[in-house]
């Protein structure tokens, strides 16, 4: 069986759903396993109901029974040696399922002899086995853990990002030929998180109407190159605008 690599950090810091599900929907193409998504966010609350979120979109999106979601709450409670042997005995049953899903909230719970208990699953969970981490941030997990999963620091939310101004002008433009789009980022003066906004609503204006899904790979990594590299994002969007007033 083929694996997907072992990847400690992923650029950009923000990972956002669709993007998940594309690497999940791989795995499945490819029959690889895929390794642990592990988020952190200092707002631990908020991250565990994003990440909640999330996982009912995935099943929602494959069509997937959300009873295949087994999980560890978050509680005052140590996760002990016991409850993680128990949780994973579900790792072993084959289903007919194209995956399930096993989530732990704040894994700095784990003791010392549950987080060795877990070493094996978090190296080879197994085809179909999907694992998702939750917890405050990265100093508080064991260099053992962090090497094994895919490391995903999210910021306000892991749902779709989009702003309902640039939205509009999309639409406009796509459904009725209006050109205000252009003459809007031609004129302003804009933030970087302006732009890195635009591109996060281009990105949801093209899968929620599946329409110039010819720029989905230009547009995904125009937003990346933005978010990790020192480039300027106006001259990035505006080589997108150029070809997109042009239908090149």
């Amino acid at each position: 069986m083929l694996k997907i690599g072992k990847i400690n950090y992923i650029n950009p810091k923000k990972m956002q759903k669709e993007q998940i599900i594309q690497k999940i929907e791989e795995s499945i193409k490819n029959r690889e396993e895929l390794s642990p998504f592990l988020f952190t966010w200092t707002d631990l609350e908020k991250l565990n109901y994003d990440v909640s979120q999330l996982i009912s979109d995935i099943f929602t999106h494959f069509w997937e029974d959300k009873n295949n979601l087994f999980k560890i709450s978050d509680s005052s409670e140590t996760i002990k040696v016991k409850d993680i042997r128990t949780y994973l005995e579900r790792s072993f049953i084959k289903t007919n399922s194209i995956f399930q899903i096993f989530l732990i909230e704040n894994i700095s719970r784990l003791t010392d002899e549950s987080s060795n208990a877990m070493l094996k699953f978090l190296e080879e969970p197994g085809f179909g086995n999907l694992v998702f981490l939750t917890n405050s941030g990265e100093n508080k997990v064991l260099d053992t853990i962090l090497s094994r999963v895919q490391h995903t620091v999210t910021g306000k939310t892991l749902l779709p990002v989009f702003d309902e101004k640039y939205y509009m002008f999309l639409e406009n433009f796509y459904f009725e030929k209006d050109f205000y789009l252009f003459s809007y980022f031609y004129r302003e003066k804009l933030e970087k998180d302006d732009y890195i906004l635009f591109l996060q609503t281009f990105i949801y204006f093209i899968e929620k109407n599946l329409v110039l899904t010819q720029y989905i790979d230009l547009v995904y990594n125009t937003l990346n190159q933005i978010i990790s590299q020192p480039v300027v994002a106006k001259y990035q969007v505006d080589k997108i605008l150029l070809r997109l007033k042009t239908k090149d």
